[in-house]
């Protein structure tokens, strides 16, 4: 029994270095792409397209998002919810300051802050009538007048 399994173990093991051997340095792995040579020119200008191509398509995804209205509309929940418009102060539940809580929440606004300035250097305009949308933009508006009854 023992012997079948030293062989099997011994087939595994010449499977493993035929593989390992195989393996072409220059070839991508499956879902990884190569990585450009950075000692050549054309390495370089690769590198370099790469990039752009990144960045546009970023912009491209987060533009599209903030195009739509339900798009605009969730990203400013994900703010909202990083309060990200809001200073907030946590304190126990006897009134004393909470320093760990407030700086918790620091964080969670820095995180949501961050995100807002990214999108703002984005796309201004969209960022903007995202607030305008959620009413964070501009002068309050004016309340009717309600009737009293007599």
């Amino acid at each position: 029994m023992s012997g079948d399994d030293d062989e099997a173990e011994e087939a595994e093991e010449a499977d493993y270095d035929r593989t390992i051997a195989d393996l072409d340095p220059g070839r991508a792995l499956a879902g990884v792409a190569p990585v450009p040579d950075a000692a050549s020119a054309s390495g370089v200008q690769e590198q370099a397209r790469t990039a752009r191509r990144a960045a546009d398509e970023t912009l491209a995804f987060w533009r599209g998002i903030l195009a739509s209205r339900i798009g605009r509309h969730e990203i400013f929940k994900l703010l909202a919810n990083a309060h990200t418009f809001e200073d907030r102060f946590a304190s126990t539940p006897v009134g004393f300051p909470d320093r760990d809580a407030t700086f918790f929440q620091l964080g969670e606004k820095a995180v949501g802050t961050r995100l807002y300035h990214y999108l703002a250097g984005l796309d201004r305009a969209l960022v903007l009538q995202m607030l305008d949308e959620a009413d964070m933009l501009g002068p309050p508006k004016p309340q009717k007048a309600k009737r009293v009854r007599k």
